[in-house]
């Protein structure tokens, strides 16, 4: 399976990414981390990805520091020019890119705009669902012909 053939099955066509500009403070994006209950939003400056800010993001260049979330900018402590994949990407490929990596979250970018956003476990329950559809049809396979 691919990116973008996960990306239609998981979320709505319509459904938007969330994102956060590079200046916004840490507590606003937190505030929007927690909201929308995610874990990652990815960072633009000027309608263009620079970086993603993530909940680890958060805890290890911020709280662990002592920042103060409503003086310190996102572009502070987010991880700039992340990773990014396209559409056509198999999933395993993903898998392979966040555990070299060391991350969760991986933007995706069509026709140079960002048009979703993946995580680990969104990857796992699509692969998760393809074996399930997989026993499915082996099994209706087999005991059709008995």
């Amino acid at each position: 399976m691919d990116v973008g053939h996960m990306l239609r099955i998981a979320h709505s066509v319509s459904e938007k990414v969330h994102t956060v500009n590079h200046s916004t403070s840490v507590e606003e994006a937190a505030k929007k981390i927690a909201e929308k209950r995610i874990g990652a939003l990815p960072v633009l400056k000027d309608g263009h990805l620079v970086g993603i800010i993530s909940e680890r993001d958060i805890a290890t260049k911020l709280v662990a520091q002592g920042l103060n979330p409503k003086n310190t900018k996102v572009s502070q402590i987010m991880t700039p020019n992340p990773t990014i994949v396209f559409p056509s990407y198999d999933l395993e490929v993903c898998l392979d890119l966040m555990e070299r990596g060391h991350f969760r979250h991986l933007p995706v970018i069509d026709d140079y705009k960002l048009i979703g956003m993946i995580s680990i476990r969104d990857i796992l329950v699509a692969l998760h669902k393809e074996k399930d559809d997989l026993l499915i049809h082996f099994e209706n396979y087999i005991f059709a012909n008995r």
